[in-house]
């Protein structure tokens, strides 16, 4: 699945609420919607790694080289 930053940011919002006191927060990935709760804050900061990951690795790095004839 290719990520968003919107999904990222979902899944920041669903840790800060659990760490408020929330017992279940939901994120949307998708057409999919996943409540989690407290024992799960371990396989939502996975989550939220593998998607920073993934939004890393799409960002493309282009290095333009040219060449002149010297005299």
């Amino acid at each position: 699945m290719a990520y968003t930053s919107t999904n990222l940011a979902s899944v920041q919002a669903a840790l800060l609420a659990l760490a408020a006191g929330t017992r279940v927060a939901s994120v949307t990935l998708g057409d999919k919607t996943i409540d989690y709760g407290k024992s799960d804050v371990k396989a939502l900061e996975t989550l939220r790694s593998n998607i920073q990951s993934e939004l890393n690795s799409s960002s493309v790095n282009c290095i333009v080289m040219t060449t002149q004839k010297g005299l």
